[in-house]
């Protein structure tokens, strides 16, 4: 039956990422997240119908292995939110005596109603992934969610309803082109996700895809799988509130750009110029050497000549 549980409150986390260029306008692109698309719609999910086997429902109570399927088709671009609180309501139903289990997922070309999901068998899910949703006996966490691509799993435990409602959370998805189908659960450690709100790149909890595959996929039918496991393990669907399913776009990161104009940078080169060497050349005239005449010495007058009487000059 439906169960009416607090939800926690969603911390909302930011990342801000700058890229600038060696131009002189710089371009500042801020993502923030968690984020959704601006164009978001919510619609709710109208209900679930029956798949059959006809054989394993009496009414609305699925007595053996059965598959429902939602009244509306997940579309390209939409995500299909399983809160908390939808869990929780989904689980309490399940009896603990045995394993029992919910799966969930988009089926691929092979499904048939009268396929069985197990672990070792996922070829009816497209791409092989697919949520479960389960209560174990005699364990701590008896409430658990995994999210499931072939033999690789991610699980995520509760203690109880209550924190299974807080605490966890899932989604569906495909992106815009139809081609990557998404899933992804919340836990205790990633307490802050929020289905309804964070793209897939933000996800902290466990998420698995199956990557750009070229489905070209338009609308696709969402299959539940109900694992009976014997006596006292019938479940009742008509007292599941499938309503609480909402759909909403595919959430994608908002991008706003401010675009900045930053000065223009001035660039001053300094050059060192050596100094300059100036060489001055002075011719000198020649010199010109003028030699004097010798000097003669005037004559000397020596002893007077006996003779004459007269003195004698030599020189």
């Amino acid at each position: 039956m439906a169960r009416q549980l607090n939800l926690s409150a969603l911390t909302t986390r930011r990342l801000l990422r700058y890229v600038a260029t060696p131009l002189v306008v710089a371009v500042i692109a801020v993502v923030l997240f968690p984020t959704s698309s601006s164009s978001n719609t919510t619609s709710s999910v109208a209900g679930v119908s029956s798949e059959g086997p006809a054989s394993t429902v009496t009414g609305t109570n699925m007595t053996g292995n059965h598959w429902l399927q939602l009244d509306e088709q997940l579309g390209a671009g939409q995500r299909l939110v399983l809160s908390g609180a939808f869990l929780a309501d989904l689980v309490e139903d399940l009896t603990s005596v045995n394993i029992t289990q919910i799966w969930i997922g988009l089926p691929s070309g092979t499904w048939s109603n009268t396929a069985v999901a197990e672990v070792s068998n996922a070829s009816m899910w497209l791409g092989d992934v697919y949520i479960t949703l389960g209560v174990l006996s005699n364990t701590i966490n008896p409430y658990y969610l995994f999210v499931r691509k072939g033999s690789s799993q991610s699980a995520a435990a509760f203690e109880s309803l209550d924190e299974l409602s807080s605490l966890g959370g899932a989604f569906i998805e495909l992106d815009a082109s139809g081609d990557n189908y998404r899933i992804g659960i919340s836990d205790r450690t990633a307490a802050d996700d929020d289905p309804a709100v964070d793209d897939f790149d933000a996800w902290g909890g466990q998420k698995k895809e199956t990557g750009e595959q070229g489905y070209g996929i338009t609308n696709a039918d969402v299959k539940i799988f109900f694992s009976h496991h014997g006596s006292g393990t019938d479940l009742d669907y008509a007292n599941v509130d499938w309503t609480a399913l909402t759909e909403i776009n595919t959430a994608t990161p908002t991008t706003t750009t401010t675009t900045t104009t930053v000065p223009p940078t001035t660039t001053t080169t300094t050059t060192t110029v050596p100094p300059t060497t100036t060489t001055t050349t002075t011719t000198a005239p020649p010199t010109t050497t003028t030699t004097a005449p010798p000097v003669v010495a005037p004559p000397t007058a020596g002893p007077a000549n006996p003779v004459t009487g007269s003195p004698t000059f030599t020189g």
